[in-house]
């Protein structure tokens, strides 16, 4: 199994620690962005986003680093630990959940979006959060009319939010595909 990676790249060193829990032997194949080594034809062919990093196992090729994450505890890690395919709430985290949106609902009374009346850097650090939240089954949105609102706002007013729609939808279909291993 060849991983093409870069020891600079965090998301890189995530899945050698990951292999290394596994015990899984990696064929590290290093990958100098600076000198163009994810440029060649033979890596445009492997993987035409030119990311790292890239694995090919024997031929499946993944890249981006959570995917492969995943890919890897469920190839050779059943039952492990790393990834438990019964997830349960957090009554503590949930909790603490709801006064953080209690804390932006109130905060967003008195303005149209987190940081005044302008869209800010603030808003889509905030929103790419709030839509992955908003999968939780187990959290209710809606119980924060202001939040609703600021985060429809959002959605209609910041330039490539479909990018940020785009994973979530990613994320729901993999929340499923984990219940559905579950059951």
């Amino acid at each position: 199994m060849d991983l093409y990676y870069s020891p600079l790249s965090a998301p890189c060193r995530s899945i050698l620690m990951t292999a290394k829990a596994l015990g899984l032997e990696l064929n590290l194949k290093p990958t100098h962005l600076s000198a163009g080594d994810h440029l060649t034809p033979e890596y445009l062919k492997m993987n035409p986003q030119h990311t790292i990093p890239t694995l090919n196992d024997h031929g499946f090729i993944l890249w981006e680093s959570r995917p492969i994450l995943v890919y890897l505890v469920e190839k050779y890690g059943k039952g492990s630990s790393l990834y438990p395919a019964d997830v349960q709430p957090d009554p503590e985290k949930l909790k603490r959940l709801e006064e953080a949106f209690g804390f932006l609902n109130t905060f967003l009374e008195s303005r149209k979006y987190a940081a005044g009346d302008s869209l800010t850097l603030a808003d889509i650090s905030l929103v790419v959060t709030v839509s992955t939240i908003e999968l939780l089954k187990e959290f209710d949105i809606n119980k924060y009319p202001k939040v609703v609102a600021w985060y429809k706002l959002c959605k209609e007013t910041i330039p490539g939010y479909d990018i940020n729609q785009a994973g979530v939808d990613e994320c729901k279909t993999a929340l499923q595909n984990l219940k559905t291993k579950a059951s």
